[in-house]
């Protein structure tokens, strides 16, 4: 895949509410590129690439964590998908060491817009800490996709 322009960075630092807990740090970067009708795509199609960043905030390292799906949709009665399942490019999600983490990929091509949507990606990271202890981190990007202009994020924020 070629490289995305940016349409927008979107930070989102959790952690779980209960006091000085470990912290699980989630970051989601949005980039855009629009197709020319090249990979059986539609001329102009729209495709975005979530670019996830899970950081173990904590001293201690972290084990068996999962990326889960909370809700990705564009407000119609269904549910969205990604083009293919989130790949993982750096780091290993299975364990991560204090002030480590991994970074994973997942692309979604827009579907033809006759008017302005937003676009919810709602994302968690649940594991183990070193104590046994579960862990969280939750994390929501709200993308602005509208047919006369580039995406753009509205609201990064806390889920």
């Amino acid at each position: 895949m070629p490289p995305c322009p940016l349409a927008a960075p979107s930070s989102i630092r959790t952690a779980p509410p209960a006091g000085p807990v470990p912290r699980l740090e989630i970051e989601v970067i949005v980039s855009h590129l629009v197709r020319s009708g090249a990979e059986g795509l539609p001329r102009d199609a729209l495709v975005l690439v979530f670019w996830i960043h899970v950081r173990n905030g904590t001293g201690e390292s972290l084990h068996d964590l999962h990326l889960l799906q909370r809700r990705f949709s564009d407000g119609s009665s269904d549910e969205l998908e990604y083009d293919a399942a989130p790949t993982t490019l750096v780091g290993r999600v299975e364990r991560i060491a204090p002030g480590a983490g991994f970074v994973t990929a997942a692309r979604y091509t827009v579907r033809p817009l006759a008017a302005r949507r937003t676009i919810v990606n709602a994302l968690d990271v649940r594991g183990t800490g070193a104590d046994g202890v579960p862990i969280s981190g939750h994390g929501r990007v709200l993308i602005a996709v509208d047919p006369d202009r580039a995406p753009s994020v509205l609201s990064p924020g806390r889920v």
